[in-house]
């Protein structure tokens, strides 16, 4: 069964929606490292730790402190070895807009939207380098509103977080759309606070209810839908 909403805003989700690290976390925390004097690190291995540290982190406020701690473990007995200028060198080197890439159907998509009118913003779990970083890469005029977890000290998919971007849009929750690539984070969690939530799956073969396989799908479903989106309704 199908519930027809009125779309009259549109949210998305930064890391993995919009834009990507330009290679592998690990291989950049090696080259880093080796600048340090750390060489001939296994790339591999530390993409490996870092994938750990990610899954297995816990109470993480997107501080400096949290990423340092995430980044220690990541490196384990080689962390003793790097002296602390290292943790804060590679702590900037992730808010240079040259490590970033941003999505092929990103600005194509922001484009047409902005051209029907429809407000946007980014709900992100991120600290305090993205700002920068968006107006760095010039993404940031085209949002209305932009909210890194780090600033309202809530992360998704707690709905506090949607909820603060409900209110800066001053729209209806269901009215508003949030589009992401993570489904507890993007979907259940923009849900939970009565927004309406499409899954992003690049390069899925097949596409189930509520998931669009690229930004570029998202114009055009509003617009064929008259200014409304088709979203299935979970346990409908």
């Amino acid at each position: 069964m199908l519930n027809i909403k009125t779309i009259r805003a549109v949210t998305f989700d930064a890391g993995g929606t919009l834009l990507r690290p330009v290679a592998p976390v690990g291989e950049i925390y090696a080259r880093v490292a080796g600048d340090f004097g750390l060489k001939d690190l296994d790339a591999t291995e530390l993409e490996n730790n870092f994938q750990r540290e990610w899954r297995h982190k816990s109470d993480f406020d997107y501080s400096e402190e949290a990423w340092f701690a995430l980044v220690r473990g990541t490196f384990g007995p080689h962390a003793s070895k790097l002296p602390e200028s290292f943790f804060a060198a590679l702590y900037q080197e992730f808010a240079r807009k040259e490590l970033w890439h941003v999505y092929e159907d990103v600005i194509p998509t922001l484009d047409q939207l902005a051209s029907m009118g429809i407000p946007m913003g980014i709900i992100s779990n991120w600290d305090n380098r993205l700002r920068p970083l968006l107006a760095d890469l010039k993404l940031a005029t085209f949002f209305d509103v932009i909210i890194p977890s780090y600033e309202v000290a809530f992360h998704k998919p707690s709905p506090v977080i949607f909820e603060m971007a409900v209110r800066q849009l001053g729209l209806p929750a269901d009215h508003i759309l949030h589009v992401g690539d993570h489904y507890l984070e993007d979907v259940e969690g923009a849900q939970s606070a009565g927004l309406q939530a499409l899954h992003l799956v690049r390069g899925a073969l097949h596409k189930t209810a509520g998931q669009i396989t690229s930004l570029l799908e998202l114009p055009t479903v509003v617009e064929l839908a008259g200014g409304h989106l088709l979203v299935s309704q979970e346990g409908t």
